[in-house]
């Protein structure tokens, strides 16, 4: 028996439609699972268990995907030639199904060091870095891993609830009896459409991060730190710089020193002709040579003859 869709219909499932969209955005914005409305059931003639969209359902288990985890890794090498050691390396990875991402160089007073990021397939990784003390001296090497299952099943979720209103809004705009309804089901249709492509991309980017790893080797010609010879360089640097500014301050000094001892002669001038205005010369011979003569003392007084009768 063929249902009738009629204009509340459509615009149940329309309104449904655009609830579950909602839903899967909000869900992929704080990464829990879609939150999907019941269609609207009562003019279709279905069930409303046929019609309910269920994120448990559509997911799957853990079991069932398998464990998505990515894995990283850096390391440091010292070699006497970093560029060749990098040219090797690059090698490898080609030679493993890996791919190039970024590669640089960079030029120090105390060396050179070259940069490979590269992406390999997982299962190859632990062979690309037991390879690198072939490469020069391993001075450090760290890998790390991130498990994604979870957010892959989220993702997977989200995807499988559109994909099954996608099909139903599908349906009923086939049976669309006017214009309106149709341009309405379509409408539904781009924007649900344009979600579901956004979580394949997801998808496929997951995907990629668990079956490539990255590993990024910086190919060194002195280990991180070290560098012999540069003490004394940084001395005369420093020598330098100190003797340029002894310099600019002489500079800078001179003329105030030039004005200091002008002010000082000046000040000390007046002061000596101030003394030369307070005593002229014969007074101050006169005063000088009275300071320099002794002081008569006066002998005691005799008693007369007449006093002692």
């Amino acid at each position: 028996m063929k249902t009738k869709l009629t204009p509340a219909g459509l615009a149940g499932v329309l309104l449904a439609g655009a609830l579950a969209l909602s839903g899967c955005s909000a869900a992929a914005m704080n990464g829990a699972g879609p939150v999907l409305a019941p269609m609207a059931t009562r003019d279709l003639g279905v069930s409303g268990s046929e019609a309910m969209f269920s994120a448990d359902a559509a997911a799957a288990s853990p079991s069932e995907l398998g464990s998505k985890i990515t894995v990283n890794g850096d390391a440091q090498v010292i070699t006497g030639d970093p560029a060749g050691a990098a040219a090797k390396f690059t090698e490898l990875v080609k030679g493993m199904d890996g791919t190039i991402d970024n590669t640089w160089e960079s030029d120090y007073d105390s060396g050179k060091s070259s940069s490979v990021s590269a992406r390999v397939p997982a299962d190859r990784y632990e062979e690309l870095v037991a390879q690198l003390p072939d490469l020069g001296k391993v001075e450090s090497q760290n890998t790390s891993s991130m498990d994604l299952t979870q957010q892959y099943i989220d993702v997977n979720a989200r995807k499988q609830a559109l994909e099954d209103s996608l099909r139903r809004v599908k349906a009923l705009a086939d049976e669309a009896t006017s214009t309106a309804e149709l341009l309405q089901a379509e409408d539904m249709i781009a924007q649900q459409q344009g979600e579901l492509d956004s979580l394949n991309q997801q998808l496929e980017w997951l995907d990629q991060q668990v079956d490539m790893s990255t590993l990024t080797v910086t190919f060194s010609s002195q280990a991180p730190g070290s560098n012999p010879g540069v003490s004394f360089g940084w001395i005369g640097d420093v020598l330098l710089k100190s003797l340029y500014t002894l310099a600019w301050a002489v500079v800078f000094l001179v003329p105030w020193a030039v004005i200091a001892l002008v002010v000082w002669l000046v000040i000390r001038g007046l002061r000596r002709r101030g003394r030369k205005h307070r005593y002229p010369a014969p007074e101050r011979a006169e005063r000088q040579a009275e300071a320099e003569q002794p002081q008569p003392t006066e002998a005691p007084a005799e008693e007369s003859t007449a006093d002692r009768e």
